[in-house]
C-alpha cells in the first residue's frame, strides 16, 4: 500500500479527510495528518510517504516552501496541492515546482480527490521497478483481505444469525476445506500499556496489531516444527486478534489443553515481539464437522469480554460466560435518575443512580455496553454536565478491567461534587450561599430551617421556599445529603466505628442512619465500608 502524508492547517479538513475519505480504495494509507510544514517534515524524517498533499496557506513555513523542500530532500515524493480559489495564482506557481497537481479543496468530491491519487498511484507504480512494484501490491493485497477479515468479523459479532450472507474471508475459506479440529485462540492486550490515553491509539495500534497478525502467520507458515498447521489473523477493535488454526485430530482432554496453552505461550511470544506487551490469550476447540463460525466468533469474544471481570486468561476449550442486555426500560429509569440528580447538582443522589451499572450482575453486561451506556448517561445533549467531567469521557475507553471502570465512576462523581460547591459558591443568591456555608460548618448539630433564617435575617417560611428554589431541594433533603457525603468521608478516611459517624454527622439514631445512608448511597454503612 502507497503512503499519503496529509497538511493542511484547518482541523476540520484534517478531519474530513482522514475520517471520510477512502484512500485505500486509491491505494493508499494516510500517515498523517500534519497540522503544519514543520510537523509533517518530523513525520518524513520518520517514514517517507509516497505522496503528499498539502495546502498552501499555513503558518510559519506554507505549501509551497514545504514543496521546494520535499523536491530537494526527497525527489522521488510526489506532490499534491490543496488550494482555495484565491490562492489560485499561487497554485500555477506551484506547477513549477514540479508538483504533480493541485484541488480546490472547497469543492473537490471525495470521489473527484481520489481519482486524481489513483492518477497519481499509476505514475508512482511506473517510476518502481519490477521487484518493488510487486513488493508493494503483495502488501495492498494484504491489507485489503486484512480489512476483508475485519468487517467479516464484525459481521459476524452484530448479526450471527445471517451467517448464510457471511462468505468466509481469504484464508478461512482453505481452512473450511480441510479436515481435523478448529483451534481458536482470541488475544488480547493493552493498548492504553501502549499509548496511554485511547486518544493516542489509531493508525499506529491499528498498524501494530497487523504487524502482530503476519508475524503469527508467517511462523506457522515458515516453521518446521508444526508443519502442516495452518494459522489466519483476523482483527478485533485495535489490540484483539483472533487466530483460526487447522491442527490434526487431539481426542485426550489432557493432550487438547497441552496443545493449547503450548500455542497459546508462542502466539503471545509473538505479540510481545511486535508491541512490547505479553497479552493474555484465550482458547477454543472444534471439531470441523461441528463448527459453526458465528458461533466460534461469538465464543472467542465473550472470552475477551469476560477478562474485563476476570483478568485470568482462560486456556481450554470450556464455554464461557454469557452477558446480559440492559433493557431499554431499565436505560431510561437509569437515565431519568442520573437527569433529576444533575439537575439537583446532588452528589449523594448522583451515586444512587449510578449504583446498579457498578453492581456486577449475573451474568453481567457486555464491557462495551458498559461504556457505552456510561456514555449516553452522561451526554451533554441530555443534561448539564460541567466541563471538567466531560474532559474525563476520553479516558473511559481506554478502561480495561471492572476494577477501573469502578475507578473511574469514583474519579468522576469526586469531580462532580467539587463542580457541584464551585457552582454553589458561584450561582446561588447570596443569602442561599450564607445558608449553604452555615449547614457545612453546623451540620453535625441539631439545625433548623429558623436558624438558616435568622442567619440571613429572613422569615423562616420564606426563607425554605428561597432555598428550594435556589437549589432544587428542600432544607431537610440538603442537610441529609450533606450529611451522608461527610460520613462517607468518615467511613473511607478513619477508622471510627459505624455509630461513632452516625453521631459524628448529627444523626442519633443508629437505624434511621442506617436507613438514610442506604437511601443515599445504595450500600448499608457495612456493605459501604467493606467495599472500599
Amino acid at each position: 500500500m502507497l503512503k499519503l502524508l496529509l497538511v493542511d492547517d484547518e482541523q476540520w479538513v484534517r478531519e474530513h479527510y482522514s475520517q471520510w475519505i477512502d484512500w485505500a480504495s486509491a491505494g493508499f494509507t494516510l500517515i498523517g495528518p500534519a497540522s503544519s510544514a514543520k510537523e509533517a517534515i518530523r513525520i518524513m524524517e520518520q517514514e517517507i510517504p509516497h505522496l503528499l498533499l498539502t495546502d498552501i496557506m499555513m503558518p510559519d513555513m506554507d505549501g509551497l516552501e514545504l514543496a521546494e523542500y520535499v523536491r530537494e530532500r526527497y525527489p522521488q515524493v510526489h506532490i499534491m496541492i490543496l488550494t482555495t480559489y484565491g490562492e489560485f495564482d499561487f497554485a500555477k506557481r506551484a506547477i513549477s515546482i514540479g508538483v504533480s497537481g493541485y484541488m480546490i479543496k472547497q469543492v473537490q468530491e471525495a470521489d473527484q480527490l481520489l481519482t486524481a491519487c489513483r492518477k497519481v498511484a499509476e505514475e508512482i507504480y511506473r517510476d518502481m521497478d519490477v521487484a518493488h512494484r510487486l513488493q508493494l501490491q503483495g502488501l495492498q493485497q494484504r491489507q485489503s483481505d486484512w480489512q476483508e477479515r475485519r468487517q467479516w468479523l464484525e459481521r459476524m459479532l452484530s448479526a450471527p444469525a445471517s451467517l448464510g450472507a457471511h462468505p468466509l474471508p481469504p484464508g478461512l475459506d482453505t481452512i473450511e476445506r480441510q479436515s481435523g479440529i478448529v483451534a481458536l485462540l482470541s488475544i488480547g492486550w493493552s493498548g492504553r500499556e501502549l499509548f496511554g490515553t485511547a486518544s493516542q491509539q489509531g493508525e499506529q495500534a491499528i498498524r501494530l496489531q497487523s504487524e502482530a497478525g503476519q508475524v503469527i502467520e508467517r511462523r506457522y507458515r515458515d516453521s518446521v516444527s508444526v508443519g502442516k498447521f495452518v494459522a489466519v489473523t483476523v482483527p478485533w477493535r485495535n489490540d484483539k486478534l483472533f487466530v483460526f488454526m487447522r491442527v490434526p485430530n487431539i481426542h485426550s482432554a489432557a493432550a487438547r489443553l497441552s496443545f493449547l496453552r503450548v500455542e497459546a505461550g508462542a502466539v503471545l511470544d509473538d505479540v510481545r515481539t511486535v508491541t512490547g506487551v505479553r497479552g493474555h490469550a484465550h482458547a477454543h476447540l472444534r471439531q470441523m464437522g461441528e463448527v459453526n463460525w458465528a458461533e466460534l466468533v461469538r465464543a472467542g469474544a465473550d472470552a475477551l469480554d469476560a477478562f474485563f471481570y476476570h483478568p485470568t486468561p482462560m486456556i481450554s476449550d470450556a464455554t464461557p460466560e454469557r452477558f446480559a442486555v440492559i433493557p431499554p426500560s431499565q436505560y431510561r429509569e437509569w437515565a431519568a435518575a442520573v437527569r433529576k440528580a444533575l439537575q439537583q447538582r446532588s452528589t449523594i443522589s448522583f451515586r444512587e443512580a449510578i449504583t446498579p451499572l457498578l453492581q456486577e450482575g449475573v451474568p453481567p453486561l457486555r464491557p462495551a455496553e458498559l461504556i457505552h451506556v456510561s456514555h449516553k448517561l452522561l451526554d451533554p445533549a441530555l443534561s448539564e454536565i460541567p466541563a471538567s467531567v466531560t474532559e474525563r469521557m476520553t479516558d473511559l475507553a481506554s478502561v480495561e478491567t471492572w476494577e477501573e471502570f469502578g475507578c473511574w465512576w469514583d474519579q468522576t462523581v469526586n469531580e462532580l461534587d467539587r463542580a457541584f460547591g464551585e457552582h454553589e459558591r458561584l450561582t446561588y443568591r447570596k443569602e442561599v450561599q450564607s445558608m449553604c456555608r452555615f449547614i457545612h460548618e453546623k451540620y453535625a448539630e441539631d439545625i433548623q430551617i429558623s436558624d438558616l433564617a435568622e442567619r440571613v435575617q429572613l422569615h423562616p417560611s420564606y426563607a425554605g421556599q428561597l432555598f428550594k428554589q435556589e437549589t432544587g431541594e428542600h432544607f431537610t433533603d440538603y442537610l441529609s445529603r450533606y450529611r451522608m457525603k461527610k460520613a462517607e468521608e468518615l467511613l473511607t478516611q478513619t477508622t471510627m466505628k459505624i455509630y461513632e459517624v452516625a453521631e459524628a454527622v448529627g444523626v442519633d439514631n443508629y437505624r434511621y442512619f442506617c436507613k438514610l445512608f442506604k437511601a443515599y448511597t445504595g450500600f448499608t454503612p457495612t456493605e459501604y465500608k467493606k467495599n472500599q
